[in-house]
């Protein structure tokens, strides 16, 4: 586990690093270099510069990983010969002057099937009715063999691969920048600086690195392609943010660059207030709400000339309607993060619970970039469930109409949650742990034991649920404090007062 002390080290030096005079875009590719908070990911990460295994043990895994990461690169390599020279699908440009050009996310398949963006919502449709020239393009984040049936993906999305020889240029850059830093880290004296410089090294020639330098040759093309004004794309710290606003100025110097802080910050929240060279920052960032506009204002490093506006967020609009009860019977609501190790926290935690306390139903459901077959797999014990346990394949809302609590840790979906009402529980797996919670400024309830939900949950039920209703005012006043409604008229102060010139 690391501790507070320790992650606060981490993230000062890997900004040095990434800010450094003479850092590059190939370095600010770089995703492991960009801290964004402490999860479960982070830990993963990064807690092999903390604490190691025995000697030998880290020396296989470091031979083991290296060959794995030259495997995979010549995989892709090899597999670009016989990949046409595309950089996007499913784009048509019959009017090449653009106002927003928006760059989002797919996390599965369904996403580029729906017209409704699962980031964006309907913004891009709503700023088409007030007369601007809108292109959304969508960035994949799931496998090549996902891409089976393209015939159903109606939603533009930049491909996976480039040419032969855009990705052995690539490749020879990733091999540049690993060079730079190794050099750096044997110069370096200081054992926790030379571990980071050393893991930044092998990192450089990494798959998610060279996702990103492919992303910013895609970027370039298409930018020569059309006109774009601005360029929208969401806002959490990520490295492939910076690089999208750099490779933009690249090739039209005057287009603006809005970041959009589109989900709940956390208390560990580190890549998102970090700011670098000019041209890897936004001219705008938009927030989800007013907590996220004092965040910005308070921690925003260094602040640079970047107008922060609230935008709101498609999750401001959080009433659910009536709930459902089927039955008279409502359900704990178990909203776990995409990490396999946060599905098993809660998922473990309220199967043990279920089968103690029969009465009590739970609804299980997963954030869209996971599906129950791929848990199953690689947690089997999480199987055989009793029948007081519900898989999940409805919406939020209808989970949420059928619900009355809501066991989490991570899951900024807890928001809309207890904006119908719903009781927020949250799971603290270890009190040692750096807090993961969204609602960490709350006063609510936080639980270890199974015993302590089943209390919390029978309190309730036997008090027909008076005292969770007082609470829904509050409820709503934290949600509408983080997330809220759309105000699509701040888009129009980008091209207001020449701010486009």
């Amino acid at each position: 586990m690391i501790t507070e002390e320790n992650y606060n080290k981490l993230c000062n030096f890997c900004f040095k690093i990434l800010s450094s005079k003479n850092s590059s875009l190939e370095r600010m590719a770089i995703p492991w270099l960009h801290v964004i908070r402490m999860c479960p990911l982070s830990n993963d990460r990064y807690k092999n510069i903390f604490y190691f295994d025995n000697l030998f043990r880290r020396h296989f895994l470091n031979v083991k990983n290296k060959i794995k990461q030259k495997s995979l690169n010549f995989y892709y390599l090899f597999k670009s010969f016989l990949n046409k020279k595309k950089y996007w699908e499913g784009l048509e440009l019959s009017n090449n002057e653009i106002d927003f050009l928006f760059i989002s996310h797919a996390l599965n398949k369904e996403h580029l099937i729906n017209d409704n963006d699962f980031y964006f919502g309907n913004i891009p449709e709503e700023l088409k009715k007030n007369g601007y020239k809108v292109l959304l393009i969508r960035i994949c984040h799931f496998s090549d063999s996902d891409f089976q049936r393209k015939k159903n993906l109606n939603n533009p999305f930049f491909t996976t691969l480039l040419s032969f020889q855009e990705e052995l240029s690539i490749l020879k850059s990733m091999k540049y920048e690993s060079v730079v830093l190794k050099k750096i880290y044997k110069n370096e004296k200081n054992v926790f600086k030379k571990k980071i410089l050393q893991k930044a090294s092998f990192h450089a020639n990494s798959f998610a690195t060279r996702k990103n330098l492919r992303l910013s040759i895609q970027i370039k093309k298409l930018l020569n392609t059309i006109n774009a004004k601005s360029i929208v794309t969401t806002y959490e710290g990520h490295a492939f943010e910076k690089i999208i606003f750099s490779s933009a100025r690249e090739i039209l110097p005057k287009i603006k660059c809005i970041g959009y802080q589109h989900t709940g910050s956390f208390s560990s929240s580190n890549s998102i207030y970090q700011t670098y060279d000019s041209k890897y920052n936004p001219d705008f960032i938009f927030t989800s709400g007013n907590d996220d506009l004092i965040n910005f204002n308070n921690k925003l490093m260094p602040r640079r000339n970047i107008i922060l506006r609230i935008l709101g967020s498609s999750r401001g609009n959080l009433n659910v309607s009536k709930f459902n009860s089927d039955n008279n019977m409502f359900s704990c609501l178990v909203i776990p993060e995409g990490f396999i190790s946060e599905i098993f926290k809660l998922f473990s935690f309220s199967l043990e619970c279920a089968i103690k306390y029969p009465n009590i139903r739970f609804i299980w459901r997963l954030h869209p970039s996971i599906g129950f077959g791929e848990v199953f797999k690689k947690v089997p014990e999480l199987k055989k469930i009793p029948k007081n346990i519900i898989l999940s394949s409805r919406s939020l809302d209808d989970d949420i109409k059928s619900s009355r609590w809501c066991l989490y840790r991570g899951s900024t979906a807890i928001f809309k949650s207890i904006s119908a009402g719903l009781r927020p529980i949250y799971l603290d797996y270890n009190k040692k742990e750096i807090g993961i919670d969204p609602l960490y400024n709350m006063n609510k309830e936080n639980i270890s034991s199974i015993d302590k939900l089943a209390m919390i949950i029978n309190l309730d039920i036997n008090d027909d649920y008076k005292e969770l209703s007082k609470k829904n005012n509050y409820f709503k006043k934290i949600c509408n404090n983080r997330y809220s409604n759309i105000n699509i008229n701040v888009f129009n102060e980008i091209f207001s007062n020449n701010q486009y010139r």
